[in-house]
């Protein structure tokens, strides 16, 4: 049976969340890796092959969470068709085309929701809740038509865990399969840049974490 993954991805900004989400959906989805396995991959080596995938391949569905998005936006919904006259009718948007495309598939498909405490997460997800939990099993919409979310589509989510929002719902929180919590690193910072930028830009950015790092310590400390 193949495995069903709901994934986070937390860390504060700047902790490399939507470039692992990225690259674990490209391990996942090309190379059949097992979520841990995705994880360990060394990114910098395939990042051609990755950005290829996330721009151009049908198999993965990349969505940038803004707080103005609903529901209608990327799962199912209202849309206006001004050919012959202006005619309004239900559509499949991003989530339930890429769901509808992979059902019967034997290959691995995902979804990545970047940034999902950018919004009211229960709201914009609706009754995808309950279909990346119970998996094949079809959810009715208003018009009749269902919703299914086959065994075979990754869901990937990250999120800001310093976010003022007020962290991510719990009943999306809950139906998390596998929790990854990114830290600060600043090793993982010069193997990034080291080589890709010039050495007065990398010591800036070194400079920066070292300063932000002992502020934080220091606020630590004193509470």
């Amino acid at each position: 049976m193949i495995q069903t993954d709901n994934i986070l991805i937390r860390g504060a900004s700047g902790t490399g969340k939507t470039y692992c989400a990225r690259a674990v959906a490209y391990y996942m989805c090309m190379n059949g890796d097992s979520v841990q396995d995705a994880f360990s991959q060394n990114i910098e080596a395939d990042i051609e092959k990755i950005e290829e995938f996330i721009s151009n391949s049908d198999q993965c569905e990349f969505i940038q969470i803004h707080p103005a998005m609903d529901y209608d936006d990327i799962v199912y919904g209202l849309k206006i068709n001004p050919s012959d006259g202006l005619q309004i009718e239900y559509a499949e948007k991003r989530v339930m085309k890429l769901c509808n495309l992979a059902n019967g598939k034997d290959k691995k498909y995902c979804i990545i929701f970047d940034d999902i405490d950018r919004a009211d997460a229960g709201r914009l997800l609706g009754n995808v809740l309950y279909a990346m939990e119970y998996r094949n099993q079809p959810v009715d919409l208003s018009d009749g038509k269902v919703l299914i979310i086959p065994d075979n589509v990754i869901l990937i989510f990250t999120e800001n865990s310093t976010s003022l929002n007020g962290g991510l719902d719990l009943a999306v929180r809950r139906r998390m399969t596998y929790l990854n919590e990114l830290q600060s690193n600043r090793f993982e910072l010069i193997k990034h840049y080291q080589g890709k930028i010039n050495n007065n830009a990398l010591k800036l950015i070194l400079d920066v974490y070292d300063r932000v790092s002992a502020f934080i310590n220091s606020y630590a400390n004193v509470s």
